[in-house]
């Protein structure tokens, strides 16, 4: 009988330590915050590096007039480096 005793103790202090837990969980909030705005800017960025790697192939293309190949060669350059982007920021949390 005292081994559930024992048991009825733990949740007791387990929930003794919660308004403790409450003080660290505004911070981890806070930090949760700056998190998502990181990942929201990912989003920009890599539509920006992607469109812009493309919108570079169009130009390269109508001046050189080499049809659709630095368009697609525009198009790759900017997803890869949007990749890269994107690896470089989520390293931050890992």
């Amino acid at each position: 009988m005292s081994a559930t005793g024992g048991g009825e103790g733990a949740p007791g202090n387990a929930g003794s330590g919660s308004p403790a837990g409450g003080d660290g969980d505004t911070g981890d909030r806070a930090r949760a915050a700056f998190g998502l705005a990181d990942f929201l800017t990912l989003g920009v960025t890599m539509a920006l590096l992607t469109g812009g790697g493309t919108l570079l192939g169009i130009f390269l293309d109508d001046r050189f007039g080499t049809g659709p190949w630095l368009t697609f060669g525009g198009l790759g350059l900017g997803v890869v480096l949007a990749v890269v982007a994107m690896v470089v920021d989520v390293r931050k949390y890992l």
